[in-house]
């Protein structure tokens, strides 16, 4: 009977203590975050929660994108589009078009009306407006909310509900292994004189560490998921990054596959942003600027400063990409624009590029996700099986040792 309620408590407990933690992160992420809405109940809703806002998004800067082209009042049209919405769209349409009508930038109208209108997009619509090309920058935060945003984080929901689950499950099995079967084998083997194999000895260990420093290990563990939860959640600032935003840029920036993919997708996108400036007639220190205060890397846009400098300085722009480190891309693109093909065909070309390459890298890094997560969560396992199946034989061979003295 006692063994049936230790495992009943080894398996509520934890349970009970899971559902604690969900309800008071998800309180702490709302509160956070500064998404306004109904806080939400459960952490996995915060975090779907931003899928929601980013739909919204999609929808204003598509309704907007469509009257830009039309050349119809945005003010009007939006005005129009909250007439045929319903819900909570329908106030964030109305809310767009009253900004608009007061005279309000867009840029600033989808900061403030739209919940967690990504920072990207704000920064595209910003350069759009200061460059005087306002219709294409809405058509391409059209294609990046579409494609990019919504569409990745959608595909990306799928690896990470499953590294929650495995993780979750493996945690659970592991608590219930040194909670349960771990010390009788202990106690097996102090009874019979025998020492433990190192191995058992070590995962045993590891399995009560948990349990022994249970009070300064959650809250560790508390602090890291609010920081990534927020990081997913949390939208960025584009005019004066966040502390957070900063250190995530950095992160990113130092591992192989996420910088290859920060850095292909910065690119491209600047790149945008100043063939639309260079279509608007600004010369290419200023369109440099524009671009390097579009919401991409941290690290990216300081190239795109340092590039703007030279060039200010006096610098060429194939010298001044160069030693601003854009890369032989960049640099044959400019140098191909001095020579005299037309600075857009140039730039289209090393935006194409660029943009091809970090879909790439983004299909590496959704597939190996998951096998390197499963490979890893087999290898901790296996681990466990040995540690369990060697004390049986150390077991043996010590009975037979003591036997046959």
């Amino acid at each position: 009977m006692g063994d049936i309620g230790l495992l009943l408590a080894a398996c509520l407990v934890p349970l009970a203590m899971l559902i604690a933690v969900d309800h008071g992160l998800a309180w702490l992420v709302w509160y956070a975050s500064g998404l306004r809405g109904a806080r939400p109940r459960s952490l996995i809703v915060s975090l779907i929660q931003p899928l929601r806002y980013v739909s919204f998004a999609a929808v204003a800067v598509t309704h907007l994108s469509t009257a830009a082209r039309m050349n119809v009042p945005l003010h009007a049209a939006m005005a129009a589009a909250a007439m045929e919405e319903r819900g909570r769209l329908r106030g964030i349409m109305r809310r767009l078009a009253d900004a608009l009508a007061a005279g309000r930038p867009v840029g600033a109208a989808l900061d403030a009306s739209v919940p967690a209108c990504p920072g990207l997009v704000v920064s595209l619509v910003r350069a759009g407006e200061r460059t005087g090309q306002l219709a294409p920058a809405l058509s391409a935060a059209e294609g990046l909310l579409t494609d990019v945003l919504r569409h990745g984080r959608i595909a990306l929901l799928g690896p990470v509900s499953y590294i929650i689950w495995v993780l979750t499950g493996l945690g659970f099995t592991l608590t219930l292994f040194g909670v349960t079967v771990m010390p009788r084998f202990r106690d097996i083997f102090l009874d019979f004189a025998v020492p433990l194999p190192r191995m058992t000895d070590w995962v045993m260990t590891v399995m009560s560490l948990p349990a022994a420093f249970a009070l300064g290990f959650m809250p560790v563990v508390l602090v890291v998921v609010i920081i990534l939860v927020l990081l997913a959640v949390r939208p960025r600032r584009p005019e004066r990054p966040r502390a957070l935003s900063v250190l995530h840029d950095r992160i990113r920036w130092r591992c192989p596959v996420l910088r290859d993919l920060e850095r292909s997708f910065g690119y491209a996108t600047c790149l945008n942003v100043i063939s639309a400036a260079a279509r608007g007639g600004l010369s290419m220190d200023v369109a440099a600027q524009v671009a390097a205060e579009v919401d991409v890397n941290i690290n990216i846009r300081r190239q795109f400063e340092s590039f703007a400098d030279r060039i200010m300085r006096g610098d060429a722009p194939p010298e001044a990409a160069k030693h601003a480190g854009l890369g032989t891309v960049i640099v044959g693109a400019l140098g191909a624009a001095r020579r005299g093909t037309p600075i857009e065909q140039a730039l289209r070309f090393a935006r194409e590029y660029h943009m091809a390459s970090a879909r790439r890298w983004w299909h590496v890094l959704m597939q190996l996700m998951i096998p390197a997560l499963t490979l890893a969560a087999a290898a901790v396992v296996g681990l466990v099986i040995v540690s369990l199946f060697l004390p049986l034989a150390a077991l043996i061979n010590g009975v037979l040792e003591s036997v046959g003295g």
